[in-house]
């Protein structure tokens, strides 16, 4: 088994993981992007739910690597 770090973006328009080794390099990566509903006064809105289910769908992708 290899050592590696696992890092999460979640960012505004979708969420990123990737599995980086000690020196730096990139063994996996994935990104799947979400929506926002845009309202009113220029409100914005996302759902948790959908960040939770993007967020173990990228996971699960990079475990693959």
């Amino acid at each position: 088994m290899r050592e590696v770090v696992c890092a999460i973006d979640l960012g505004t328009t979708g969420c990123r993981a990737l599995l980086v080794q000690p020196d730096g390099v990139v063994v996996a990566e994935h990104y799947v992007e979400y929506g926002s509903r845009y309202g009113a006064g220029g409100a914005v809105e996302q759902e948790a739910a959908e960040w939770w289910r993007v967020c173990v769908a990228c996971l699960a992708e990079v475990r693959r690597a």
